[in-house]
């Protein structure tokens, strides 16, 4: 997975066991505002939430000839 910081805006999903708070839905852009205990506050929407961090959606780097990239690049679409 790729390292989100504060200040990303990225993508959340639901799903056991850690539902999605009420107020907010999965696909939901969420700007990060900090991270504490396995949890990332997250802006969304007008409101603030606390979700699990295997809820934000930080997308995939993938080693390639010793290079980290990301999942969109074209090399590692090719080599998939």
């Amino acid at each position: 997975m790729k390292r989100a910081k504060p200040g990303d805006v990225l993508p959340v999903k639901g799903g056991y066991p850690y539902e999605l708070p009420n107020g907010i839905k999965a696909g939901a852009l969420a700007r990060l505002i900090s991270f504490d205990h396995g949890y990332w506050t997250v802006e969304a929407e007008g409101r603030t939430f606390k979700v699990f961090i295997s809820q934000v959606e930080s997308g995939w780097l993938y080693e390639l000839n010793g290079c980290w990239l990301d999942e969109n690049d074209p090399r590692i679409i090719a080599a998939r």
